[in-house]
């Protein structure tokens, strides 16, 4: 790599790669943890109103788990909700 531009070309797929693989190797978010009891988080839903199709959800709408920073360090379930719902349309 010769240059910068070279650099960060070759990085993006890798930072790609392991964030993705990172939702998986954190633990789930439990309802009785003390940060999903504040936000109103429920692990289960029929909400069109769900962690998937949220814009703070780190992973894709189908994945089934996937990380969010009102969480840090936790993994939610796709079909989860909590009282910080953001539309991705919006």
């Amino acid at each position: 790599m010769n240059t910068r531009r070279e650099f960060f070309i070759f990085l993006g797929p890798v930072i790609a790669v392991l964030a993705g693989e990172q939702a998986f190797a954190m633990p789930m978010l439990l309802e009785s943890d003390p940060a999903a009891k504040r936000l109103g988080y429920k692990s289960q839903t029929d909400s069109a109103k769900r962690c998937g199709t949220c814009q703070h959800f780190q992973g894709k709408k189908y994945d089934g788990i996937g990380g969010c920073p009102l969480f840090p360090g936790k993994a939610v379930n796709t079909n989860a909700v909590c009282n910080e719902y953001a539309d991705r349309t919006k």
